[in-house]
């Protein structure tokens, strides 16, 4: 292999490496937000399946985790 081949080879595999680690970040993200949206949905179906809160105390708590 030539210099020039190499340093190709070498800025691929270093673009690949920064591609891969990105991905792994947002993929982090994705199931940070995931488990996020599935505590506020148990919270509120815990708060609406609670008969000792009236309707507008079921809203305030919905709307005080938002």
């Amino acid at each position: 292999m030539t210099n020039k081949e190499i340093k190709d080879f070498t800025s691929k595999l270093v673009s690949l490496k920064n591609e891969n680690s990105i991905n792994k970040i947002t993929i982090r993200t994705y199931e940070r937000n995931i488990l996020e949206l599935e505590a506020f949905e148990g919270l509120i179906i815990n708060t609406l399946d609670n008969p000792n809160l009236t309707p507008s105390e079921m809203i305030e708590i919905i709307k005080n985790n938002l």
